[in-house]
């Protein structure tokens, strides 16, 4: 997801290729990736029921986070106010990182 989105991350930003490639790094060395087979049912359909009015393509990450017992990065403000208007605290934001990160 963070490479598709690799343009806007660079414009807003404002760092060169190489300070992204970095950034890249630091952040996916903290990442789990596993296989979406090994989300229960039960869980993929809990997540579509929160996600599919929003954006059903969401479910994964939802169902992701919800297996791992993890937090769901997204800047996507319609997702954080779907899941947010159901209840769903596990989010966070980019913001919310960058606050929790300049603390250190």
């Amino acid at each position: 997801e963070i490479f598709k989105h690799k343009e806007k991350i660079v414009t807003v930003s404002k760092l060169n290729e190489d300070e992204i490639m970095e950034s890249y790094y630091l952040v996916l060395k903290y990442c789990c990736i596993f296989d979406e087979e090994d989300i229960p049912e039960n869980v993929r359909k809990q997540a579509f029921g929160f996600v599919n009015e929003v954006d059903p393509k969401d479910a994964v990450f939802v169902a992701s986070a919800m297996t791992l017992n993890a937090k769901l990065w997204s800047g996507d403000k319609k997702l954080i106010n779907g899941l947010k208007d159901k209840g769903i605290d596990f989010l966070v934001q980019t913001k919310d990182l960058i606050d929790k990160f300049m603390e250190k």
